[in-house]
């Protein structure tokens, strides 16, 4: 992420991986995130180059079904 020609990066993971990885970086996300992350989610994150983190900006979790 810290190189200059890097503009965007994809990572495709599990449900569970992606979510500790938010976890990490947002553990206070709780009320963008429900409590359950299915494996066709998608968070979107920017990258400050400033600061190095990591900051959530959207979630797309298709298969939520509410609780």
């Amino acid at each position: 992420m810290m190189q200059e020609s890097v503009q965007n990066a994809l990572v495709v993971s599990h449900g569970g991986a992606i979510r500790n990885f938010q976890r990490f970086w947002h553990p206070e996300d709780k009320d963008l995130i429900p409590d359950r992350l299915y494996n066709c989610a998608v968070l979107l994150f920017d990258f400050d180059t400033d600061t190095n983190r990591f900051t959530l900006t959207d979630v797309f979790n298709p298969n939520y079904q509410g609780s």
